[in-house]
C-alpha cells in the first residue's frame, strides 16, 4: 500500500488466534498527512488484498481473517522512532 499521505506504517504485534482463522494485527502510523485513524481504515479496507498476499506467501493451509487496529501506545511508538533514527544516522 503505497500513498504518501499515509506515511509510515508499521506493523508493532500480531495476535493470533489458537486455530489461527483470526488475527488482530497492531499497526502504529508515523508522519502522516493523515489522521491514523483514517490510516487504518484505508488498511482495513485493503484487508481482502493483504490477506491474499500472505497466502501467496505462506505455507499453512489457513490464512486468518485479519482485524487491524491502531496501536497508541506510546513506547512502541517511541522505540519505533528511535530505531528509525538509528538506521538514518
Amino acid at each position: 500500500m503505497q500513498d504518501e499521505k499515509t506515511g509510515l506504517i508499521t506493523v508493532t504485534r500480531v495476535s493470533a488466534a489458537k486455530d489461527m482463522k483470526s488475527a488482530v494485527v497492531w499497526v502504529s502510523v508515523l508522519a502522516s498527512q493523515v489522521s491514523p485513524a483514517s490510516v487504518v481504515k484505508k488498511i482495513k479496507s485493503k484487508s481482502r488484498l493483504i490477506q491474499n498476499e500472505l497466502w501467496q506467501k505462506m505455507s499453512t493451509r489457513n490464512v486468518p481473517n485479519l482485524a487491524f487496529k491502531l496501536d497508541e501506545n506510546p513506547e512502541y511508538v517511541e522505540r519505533i522512532e528511535e530505531i528509525l533514527k538509528e538506521i538514518g544516522s
